[in-house]
């Protein structure tokens, strides 16, 4: 919304000191001069005395009904007090009287962004930059109707003039920040939020914000003074006490991140998200009962949080507890079946705990969710061919190979694959293949095929020579 103001605040602070002691005495109907009503309207604004403001507008239009600027301004505190309807009914009188005029066009559009006609907004305030195009709110507020949208490419530019014709902008310089950010210029977007800061130091988002894209570019160190300025202005602010213990952990100062999420414990109450944080935090130190236990909190805390049991999967693998590792984590794909990184957790715990039919469909489930995973393939590839079931072990490192054609490993499996399938001729040259990739697949071959290794026949027909 613009910022109420009429041709300017009067600039003689005694003369408005004895307006508002006569106010405060004998209310408005001591005042008939309009230079007094906009003075002490434009005060009581500024001062969040807001039907005080509107008081003193009502009794100027008593005498100046015909000035559209009143009206906008009328409708401007309107709508501060969240009076929308009878707001967008002052800005329509505005351009009754005026219809050129532009701060009365952009506020209709505003009112109407807020109905959800977004087309007839941006009508507006194309029109209000018609007939001005140096209107800096016009640009701001067509911006925001890109950023709506999220197209921060359309937003860009008329943000950028909005800086260029008042570069003071009370919110431009955030949203030229946000939207470097989104197009992936961090530093632009550091630099924006500097300017904002310079403008409103107290402004704690800025500075959270500004954080996160330090944290894009690797300077955590910075980020963590970011954060702590933000939760100096907004204390126990939950997003800041969060990434603030990120970024500790991140430096490795892992005591003072557990700090920091037992301050979220301590002034929100229990989160899952900040037990889960304080257990990877213990994992880190080497503190594995204590990383258990606060995995269990989280889990206890949001039963119905995936992160929560696959963070208690990993914690009890580590213990060495498979089967209840696996339990855990099949509770995580079963609140999420599309994430491939659970599916893995649980396959590898499943197999430990000597489950091999179902480790075997979590891998499946894992490499089919992640296809294009060559890491995926093989571990499926691999637990297939411990099982026996070569051919469609051939299958999966088949695609594992179309994923990374390059990979020893891959084409030395395949080939044992098809040794065990007795498709000669492909293993012979599968296994050329792979020791041409990786010369350290002739010894594993002579270590796990000592027989054929020490064959002369099958030496000369492979093409192959082998130490003694």
């Amino acid at each position: 919304m613009l910022d109420y103001e009429f041709d300017g605040p009067l600039r003689d602070p005694e003369r408005l000191r004895k307006w508002i002691e006569t106010f405060e005495h004998r209310g408005f109907d001591a005042f008939f001069e309009s230079e007094a009503l906009e003075a002490l309207a434009h005060h009581f604004f500024e001062n969040g005395r807001l039907e005080d403001s509107l008081a003193a507008i009502d009794r100027l239009l008593e005498t100046h009904s015909f000035m559209s600027e009143v009206w906008v301004s009328r409708g401007v505190v309107l709508s501060n007090l969240g009076r929308e309807e009878e707001a967008s009914e002052a800005f329509q009188e505005a351009l009754s009287l005026n219809p050129t005029d532009p701060d009365a066009l952009i506020n209709v559009g505003i009112t109407l962004v807020s109905a959800g006609d977004t087309e007839m907004a941006r009508a507006r305030f194309e029109e209000a930059l018609s007939i001005d195009p140096h209107n800096s709110e016009g640009h701001f507020h067509l911006a925001c109707l890109w950023l709506r949208e999220e197209n921060c490419q359309e937003a860009l530019a008329p943000l950028q003039r909005c800086a260029e014709l008042d570069p003071n902008h009370d919110d431009v310089w955030c949203e030229l920040g946000y939207c470097y950010g989104k197009l992936g210029d961090s530093q632009a977007s550091i630099d924006a939020y500097d300017r904002h800061l310079d403008i409103d130091a107290y402004s704690y988002d800025a500075w959270f914000y500004r954080a996160a894209q330090l944290v894009i570019l690797g300077r955590h160190k910075e980020a963590l003074e970011s954060y702590e300025w933000a939760l100096i202005i907004n204390e126990n602010w939950l997003p800041a006490l969060y990434n603030k213990g990120n970024a500790l952990a991140v430096l490795g100062r892992l005591d003072e991140a557990i700090a920091c999420y037992q301050v979220i414990l301590d002034t929100h109450g229990p989160k899952a998200a900040a037990y889960c944080n304080m257990a990877l935090a213990y994992a880190e130190l080497g503190k594995g009962a204590e990383s258990l236990a606060a995995f269990r909190m989280a889990t206890q805390t949001a039963p119905k949080t995936p992160e929560g049991w696959h963070g208690l999967g990993v914690a009890l693998y580590f213990e060495g507890q498979y089967a209840k590792s696996a339990e855990a984590h099949r509770r995580a794909t079963r609140l999420d079946e599309d994430c491939p990184e659970f599916w893995v957790r649980r396959g590898e715990a499943e197999r430990m705990a000597g489950w091999k039919s179902q480790a075997i469909r979590s891998f499946r489930q894992a490499a089919i969710l992640w296809d294009d995973s060559h890491d995926a393939w093989m571990d499926y590839a691999d637990l297939l061919f411990e099982d026996g079931r070569f051919r469609k072990a051939k299958e999966a490192y088949t695609r594992a190979i179309e994923l990374s054609s390059d990979c020893g490993t891959a084409w030395f499996q395949l080939a044992g694959t098809l040794l065990a399938l007795n498709r000669w001729d492909e293993f012979i040259s599968t296994l050329r293949r792979a020791i041409a990739l990786d010369p350290k697949n002739k010894a594993r071959f002579c270590e796990v095929c000592p027989e054929l290794a020490q064959d002369a026949e099958f030496c000369r027909v492979a093409g192959l020579e082998f130490e003694e």
